[in-house]
């Protein structure tokens, strides 16, 4: 059986991201993967649950430290490495928990979170730097992988703290960085707010009303209250007539960027009201317009996942907090080392990815991304997994 997916978002603004390529890396998944793909077409199959780590074979050791190896601590298996790996499931387990004390691995976490946020480098007078040092920074030191959304400073390239950029009298790990900030600034803070879920949470809108309660239809601004044709609707934003479906949950999830413009800086004046003078969804001084009418519209409060939250720093603790968040991290981190895309990344098994969590959980309760690591990558039905042939 063959899991698809059909991924529905309110507002297409996101480009498509940069991969690393390290060097000798193997080609991504296995040798057989089809060259003529189409969308849905190539996907993961389910693999059964095991925990029998010791049906991992020595050749499947190899081969997947191999694979996996460039990606993680980029380089590839020295030969005492393979002679441990060829052991099998104990053997690889040894040589994954090396590797992530290994300099290489804390470069990698750089690489990746650079890559997932597009953003490195300096340019503008913003040091698109900060969010990749923040990982390498955690990973090196051991520190809990929540940290990524919830440290209260920022790090030079040497590890050393560092001012955060974005003049906010808080801070929110890489969220409140302006190279975050600006490569994620659109309309209504809608880029900002689905990049958020989707990057760190693993979701898209419409969500459950089980995850994201709707805020009230009478909260909104009238352009968001449309939910179908009427006589009123002309105007209307994004994805037509179907507005407050999305826009419901994305006020939310929004308004804890109403106070930061198109460059990333931190305006405490801000009121979240449109600029008659400009297009929709832009306020004045460079900011962009709440989704809510009156007071409210200024207001930084909000709520996340159903709790209610004062600014962007609590919203960031309540995502770290979640199970989702420790999940997502989990596919997001095998996508990135096995070069799958978004859609086969979310499609990895659930119960394969809960257990991996979960085995992390029990060495600390807030894990490493070190942790999340080794037993994402010593779990056997990650070492198994290949991608689905095109059904013809």
């Amino acid at each position: 059986m063959i899991i698809a997916v059909l991924v529905t978002a309110c507002e297409g603004e996101l480009s498509g991201g940069l991969r690393r390529t390290a060097p000798n890396a193997p080609p991504p998944m296995d040798a057989t993967t089809p060259t003529t793909q189409q969308p849905g077409t190539i996907q993961l199959p389910p693999i059964p649950l095991t925990d029998a780590r010791s049906a991992i074979t020595g050749d499947e050791a190899v081969t997947f430290a191999r694979r996996v190896a460039p990606m993680l601590v980029g380089r590839v298996p020295s030969e005492a490495e393979l002679t441990t790996l060829s052991t099998g499931g104990a053997g690889l387990r040894t040589v994954v928990e090396a590797w992530v004390k290994e300099p290489g691995f804390a470069e990698a976490a750089r690489d990746w979170i650079s890559v997932k946020l597009k953003a490195s480098g300096t340019a503008g007078g913003i040091n698109g730097d900060l969010p990749g040092n923040l990982a390498a920074f955690l990973v090196r030191n051991g520190r809990p992988h929540a940290e990524l959304l919830t440290a209260d400073r920022c790090y030079d390239r040497a590890g050393a703290p560092t001012a955060c950029d974005t003049g906010a009298p808080f801070t929110a790990g890489v969220l409140t960085t302006r190279a975050f900030l600006k490569n994620t600034s659109s309309r209504f803070n809608l880029k900002r707010a689905r990049t958020v879920v989707k990057t760190f949470a693993c979701s898209d809108y419409p969500m459950d009303n089980t995850l994201q309660p709707p805020m009230p239809r009478e909260s909104l601004i009238p352009l968001f209250q449309v939910d179908r044709a009427t006589d009123t609707s002309a105007g209307t934003f994004g994805n037509g007539f179907a507005c407050y479906t999305c826009h419901s949950q994305f006020s939310a999830h929004a308004q804890v960027f109403v106070k930061f413009d198109d460059q990333g800086r931190y305006q405490a004046g801000a009121t979240g009201l449109q600029d008659m003078a400009a297009e929709q969804g832009r306020s004045t001084n460079g900011l962009f317009t709440s989704h809510f009418t009156g007071a409210a519209a200024a207001s930084e409060q909000s709520q996340i996942f159903g709790k209610p939250v004062q600014n962007l720093a609590e919203s960031a603790r309540v995502i770290a907090s979640s199970q989702l968040y420790l999940e997502c991290s989990v596919r997001s981190v095998a996508g990135y080392v096995l070069s799958l895309s978004e859609t086969e990344a979310n499609e990895l098994p659930k119960p394969v990815v809960e257990e991996i969590v979960g085995e992390a959980l029990k060495t600390a309760q807030q894990p490493t991304l070190a942790s999340l690591v080794v037993e994402a990558f010593t779990h056997p039905s990650m070492v198994s997994a290949r991608r689905a042939q095109v059904t013809p």
